[in-house]
This record gives C-alpha cells, sequence and structure tokens, in this order.
C-alpha cells in the first residue's frame, strides 16, 4: 500500500481538522494529554513567572488562566488579608506567607525531576511533581521531594485546583495550599 505524501494528500485532512474543531468536535486528544499540558503550563509559570512567596497583582493575573475559580479566589483573599495586615502594622512585621507558595520548600525548586500521572478521570487529574533544589554547580540535588499537583477540568480548560505539598523534613510546607490561602485570608479581615 502506497501513502501519499505530497501536498494533495494533506490538504483534505487540514480541511477536516478545520472543520471539526470549528465545529466544536473534540479530537482524539485525551484527558490526560489536555491535562498534562496544563500541568506543563502550570510548571512553566512556576519557573518563568512566579518569584517567590504570596504571588504579587501581575503574577496573579499571568496565573488566573491557570487555576481553577476556587484557587484564584483563594489567592485574592490571601492577597487582601496581607494587605489588610501591612496596613495595620506598616511593615514592622513580616507578611502572612513567606517563601515559595506552590512547593514544600521554602526557597523554592529550581527542577523537576519526574512527572507522574497519578490520578486521572473526565473532570479531575493529580500528577506527582518530583522536584528538587540545586545549588548554582552542584553536580547532585540538595533537597529532592515530590509534590501533588490536582488539576480540575472546567468546561474544556484543565486548570490548577490546589498543590499539595509533600516534602518530609522538618519546618517544609506541608499540605493543601489553598487550605493554607483560605486560613490565611482569616487572618486579617479589617484594616
Amino acid at each position: 500500500m502506497r501513502v501519499s505524501t505530497g501536498r494533495a494528500a494533506i490538504l483534505p485532512l487540514a480541511i477536516a481538522l478545520t472543520a471539526a474543531l470549528a465545529s466544536g468536535c473534540q479530537t482524539t486528544a485525551t484527558a490526560p494529554d489536555a491535562s498534562r499540558a496544563a500541568l506543563d503550563g502550570f510548571l512553566d509559570f512556576y519557573f518563568h513567572g512566579y518569584r517567590t512567596g504570596l504571588p504579587d497583582a501581575s503574577e496573579r493575573a499571568e496565573f488566573a488562566a491557570k487555576a481553577s475559580p476556587a484557587f484564584n479566589t483563594a489567592l485574592e483573599q490571601a492577597a487582601r488579608a496581607e494587605s489588610c495586615a501591612y496596613a495595620q502594622h506598616q511593615g514592622t512585621e513580616p507578611p502572612l506567607i513567606q517563601g515559595d507558595v506552590f512547593s514544600s520548600l521554602f526557597e523554592k525548586a529550581n527542577g523537576v525531576q519526574s512527572i507522574a500521572a497519578a490520578r486521572a478521570d473526565a473532570d479531575h487529574a493529580e500528577y506527582k511533581v518530583g522536584f528538587e533544589y540545586r545549588m548554582p554547580g552542584a553536580a547532585t540535588p540538595e533537597v529532592e521531594w515530590q509534590d501533588t499537583v490536582q488539576l480540575l477540568r472546567t468546561g474544556n480548560a484543565w486548570l490548577v485546583d490546589d498543590v499539595i505539598r509533600g516534602g518530609n523534613w522538618d519546618f517544609g510546607a506541608k499540605g493543601s495550599v489553598k487550605s493554607q490561602l483560605l486560613a490565611v485570608a482569616e487572618l486579617c479581615t479589617t484594616p
């Protein structure tokens, strides 16, 4: 059997694909493919668009399209509490949230060692992300750990709904980022 690879063979395929996408038909991309792409978008933001601490207004705006409405709400409420606390103490006390919000390590991860799908269904996905922190020029990481990124399908988009920090050392941030943000939001409600 001969398969044509010329322009004449590609044109009908391109037209069919364009028509399917324009009509709203789903292609054969599976939920894990789409959720993994969303995870990759989050990691790109984490390593290139986010510094550390509670994301500032511009970081939250960049992250908003990658996060579920509930996660965005938690971030905004924590930011309001942070502003409220600052207004009360005029900078004489440290911020309510310090260090990396999105991972177990205060200093922030600077590499990914592994990514493994942990759970996937039609509307939820979880990925175990093996992070590392490596000193500049070091051959081996100082610290290695695994956090879980939870994604939620909202409409046709996969969005980050929470990060469960799983670092196993003393004083490491542990548990749900969304829960931590909501707890911080309760610390200061009126300036």
